[in-house]
């Protein structure tokens, strides 16, 4: 027999049942937070933590819809390069554009 209770997702947003029909959603992301916040179908539980990032929200539904959400929210996240990587190799990355202006004030 399969456990109902099982965890479902990754570190940084997994989702397990509490009751029927009731699921908790915890994320270590603030985009995932703030889109879950977003939702009519989700309250806020709690923060934990103090040097880390960590949400706790109630979602009411079924396996099917958990599983859904929390696959949509990770593959959307997966598919954009990190922000300190991307700023890291900025120089590298874009090239330096001449504007007008740059070029008007230049003897």
């Amino acid at each position: 027999m399969k456990d109902p209770y099982r965890l479902f997702g990754e570190g940084e947003l997994c989702g397990w049942k509490t009751q029927p029909r009731v699921f908790i959603i915890q994320t270590r992301r603030p985009e995932f937070a703030r889109k879950l916040r977003k939702r009519q179908d989700c309250s806020e539980l709690a923060t934990v933590g103090v040097n880390f990032y960590l949400r706790q929200f109630a979602v009411s539904g079924d396996w099917r819809k958990i599983r859904r959400l929390i696959t949509r929210y990770l593959t959307s996240a997966g598919n954009r390069i990190s922000g300190a990587a991307l700023r890291q190799g900025a120089s590298e990355i874009v090239p330096r554009v001449k504007t007008a202006a740059i070029e008007r004030q230049r003897p």
